[in-house]
């Protein structure tokens, strides 16, 4: 996921908007960055056999104004 997220080169059709939130001080140096996902529906398999659950894995990374990575966090949600 991080070649695909460095990439120039658009990996994915899913489009997905990102709101913030609120920031808050997490530990020294640091500020904790709370989003909002909106993704489409439609986009994702669903199985309807089993009560209509999915899975989605998420990666995101938080750069500075120059391009370098200043945080990343993996998520992987089931519902």
């Amino acid at each position: 996921m991080e070649v695909a997220l460095d990439s120039p080169l658009d990996y994915t059709a899913i489009p997905i908007i990102a709101r913030w939130q609120e920031i808050v001080a997490a530990e020294p140096g640091k500020k904790k960055v709370i989003f909002m996902l909106t993704r489409p529906g439609g986009f994702a398999d669903v199985d309807q056999s089993n009560r209509n659950r999915f899975a989605l894995d998420f990666w995101t990374a938080a750069r500075t104004t120059s391009g370098k990575t200043a945080g990343s966090s993996e998520q992987a949600m089931e519902g």
